[in-house]
């Protein structure tokens, strides 16, 4: 005898990936925090190892490199352009979290980018074979999760419009 599935209710499935979508959204936020991390470390101990950091930062700290060289003004620099590009992600993570799509699809969209050039091999002062398997291992786990938030938002819509009053017997 072959025992029926029981079929989730559509609440559970909506929690479930109302659930999912808050969880990898949060987990973007993480590249931002590693990007500011990364570099800091990068600044307080002058190795030459970006590999928390994103490769469009990467790119721009080697070209600052090679016209001032490795003085307090790169340092500041440094400082300075991975606070305000990870505070651009995390402010766009953040309004990806209250389901905006247009902000889910911009962190997408730079993650896509800064993915992208984290595979073209590139040589310049801060490369070195680890920094760059970590990095692309980074950048891999990310892109991912941005895809099972965006994912995780499609299936929360299509729940939402079949079910047009679940969402409010699910706040309850």
């Amino acid at each position: 005898m072959k025992r029926r599935k029981r079929e989730k209710s559509p609440i559970k499935t909506h929690n479930m990936f109302v659930g999912l979508f808050n969880k990898t959204v949060l987990f973007l936020l993480w590249g931002a925090i590693m990007n500011l991390l990364g570099n800091s470390m990068f600044v307080l101990k002058q190795t030459p190892n970006f590999a928390l950091g994103y490769k469009t930062l990467e790119l721009l700290f080697s070209l600052i490199y090679k016209s001032i060289g490795l003085t307090t003004s790169f340092n500041i620099i440094v400082i300075l352009l991975s606070a305000a590009v990870s505070a651009i992600y995390a402010f766009l993570t953040m309004y990806a979290k209250r389901a905006r799509l247009w902000a889910l699809l911009a962190v997408i969209s730079l993650y896509l980018v800064d993915t992208i050039l984290a595979f073209i091999p590139f040589s310049h002062p801060f490369t070195n074979r680890s920094s760059y398997l970590t990095s692309i291992a980074i950048h891999i786990v990310i892109i991912s999760a941005s895809f099972v938030a965006l994912f995780s938002y499609a299936n929360v819509i299509t729940i939402n419009k079949q079910y047009p009053h679940l969402r409010e017997k699910s706040e309850e």
